[in-house]
């Protein structure tokens, strides 16, 4: 696969909540918390990169595992997005991702290291985000 495209449509509810669109899937309510403006009805934007870096990382993490026959009982990750003012605007400065890796025995556990070492490179969404994305941005009126 040379390409591939991903494609959402969010539409415009009322004051700062709007719906997302993914494919069939049901849809998501988006909304800014109260100190942004918004009633907190549904994740905000930035929740949505966080959790788009997470699970990404996490599936980077289980493919991994997967070709190296890593047999595991659990995983999970969890994301802080962490933001604040700069020159008037908030902006994300970092987020923070801790995956919870639990191995079954000792083979395991040594495969589950190796892929622990590898496995960040092959985040479409980090290194993405890390490398900085060009935007295109048009305005139709």
């Amino acid at each position: 696969m040379e390409r591939m495209v991903s494609e959402v449509e969010v539409e415009w509810i009322e004051g700062f909540k709007s719906k997302l669109k993914v494919k069939n899937f049901p849809e998501i309510i988006i909304d800014e918390p109260p100190e942004m403006g918004g009633t907190d009805t549904g994740p905000c934007p930035i929740h949505l990169l966080a959790a788009s870096v997470a699970s990404c990382l996490l599936a980077s993490y289980l493919y991994c595992a997967k070709k190296a026959r890593v047999k595991l009982n659990g995983a999970r990750v969890s994301a802080r997005a962490e933001s604040e003012w700069e020159k008037g605007r908030m902006r994300v400065k970092r987020i923070i991702v801790k995956l919870e890796l639990t191995p079954v025995g000792v083979a395991s556990r040594k495969r589950a290291e190796l892929c622990a070492n590898v496995f960040r490179q092959f985040c479409i969404v980090t290194e993405s985000v890390t490398q900085g994305i060009p935007v295109e941005v048009e305005v139709e009126l």
